[in-house]
């Protein structure tokens, strides 16, 4: 009799110490998600903050004007204007600079018999009005430039999702839904590269050409910003 109760007793005395070590494996898991939920101390892998890269000049609701000799010879507003980092692919150089002009409506005024001449849009002393003296390129997006009689009234009128212009050789290319339009006749282009001085053009990527009498069509088509003469298929610009 002794010998079935002291049985019972270690059975039960082990069942016990069984529940007692369950629940004190069940309070420290408990604890230790509640430990590591509210430690924001510590990381396995710490993030590393990304380097943002802001314009060296940056100026929103852009308006500048131009006059010489009395006479105003362009205007350019844009909803921002800044200077940056050319980006090169996936990165920017700190080196080499940039300006970038969003949604830019350039007016240029015609002076009486002159040649058109875009060339003071990207002369260094305009340029550096606005610390972009050093830059490489400047890029419209989209643009819309219009060349102005004397009275003000539009000439010509081009537009693009985008354009760029290289400083150094001072050629515009306007890229992507180009149109010019000029005295009743309309040029759809894929891209357009012009000169700045004299407003010598070249349409490429496919072209349309709609005049009052007819519509020519091809590839490239070389012609100026007044679209009062014009060749296809021949190279240069």
């Amino acid at each position: 009799m002794d010998l079935q109760y002291n049985s019972f007793a270690l059975k039960k005395r082990i069942i016990q110490i069984l529940i007692f070590i369950l629940l004190i494996s069940l309070t420290l898991v408990v604890v230790l998600k509640y430990i590591s939920a509210t430690d924001t101390t510590r990381t396995k892998f710490p993030l590393k903050s990304k380097s943002v890269s802001r314009p060296f000049h940056d100026i929103k609701t852009f308006y500048y004007s131009k006059t010489e000799k009395g006479q105003r010879v362009f205007t350019i507003q844009a909803d921002r204007f800044r200077v940056q980092k050319k980006k090169l692919g996936m990165i920017r150089f700190g080196l080499v600079k940039e300006v970038v002009v969003d949604n830019a409506k350039i007016d240029i005024y015609q002076i009486p018999e002159t040649q058109i001449n875009l060339q003071t849009i990207v002369d260094p002393k305009t340029l550096s009005k606005f610390k972009a003296n050093k830059s490489k390129n400047i890029i419209f997006k989209p643009v819309t430039l219009r060349v102005l009689a004397e009275k003000g009234m539009p000439v010509t009128t081009i537009s693009a999702q985008s354009a760029g212009v290289d400083i150094k050789d001072k050629k515009f290319v306007f890229k992507e839904n180009v149109k010019v339009v000029s005295s009743g006749k309309t040029l759809y282009a894929g891209s357009l590269s012009m000169t700045s001085k004299g407003g010598e053009m070249v349409a490429r990527d496919g072209f349309v050409l709609k005049l009052p009498e007819q519509i020519i069509k091809g590839d490239t088509l070389h012609t100026n910003i007044f679209l009062t003469s014009y060749t296809q298929n021949l190279g240069g610009l």
